[in-house]
């Protein structure tokens, strides 16, 4: 009996193990610069979808922003109640750029004190907006 009631233990703190390191977060706006230099709404390509980040690694999975073929994935910061999470990555260099890469940049305010935290995430010059729990 006591074995049963340890691996239940282990299990169920596996649980909170994995929401306390990785966040889930839905794509609720989408954003492109125009000519004049202001972003406007344009919900084409990511609106809708979601994303789960493993915050000590930095790798992103699903809503078309997954980022597990990039080379290069930097936490600047894994945030806490004054920081917010942030976190870069790199392409390969870009096929006739001279060594150019791909960046994408992503804000999760973890310093919010509500259960949904909300993030901006920078595509080339796409805004991409919503929240993470």
């Amino acid at each position: 009996m006591k074995i049963i009631t340890l691996i239940m233990a282990l299990l169920l703190s596996g649980y909170g193990y994995a929401d306390a390191y990785s966040y889930s977060c839905q794509i609720h706006g989408e954003y492109v610069l125009g000519n004049d230099g202001k972003l406007t709404p344009n919900e084409k390509i990511y609106f809708g979808g979601e994303f789960n980040v493993e915050r000590k690694s930095g790798v992103v999975l699903g809503g078309g922003v997954g980022n597990s073929s990039y080379p290069t994935k930097t936490v600047i910061d894994f945030g806490g109640k004054n920081q917010a999470y942030k976190l870069i990555w790199l392409s390969r260099d870009v096929t006739g750029t001279n060594g150019g890469k791909n960046a994408v940049y992503l804000t999760i305010e973890e310093y919010n004190e509500n259960e949904f935290k909300p993030f901006s995430m920078i595509v080339s010059s796409r805004v991409l907006t919503g929240v993470c729990k």
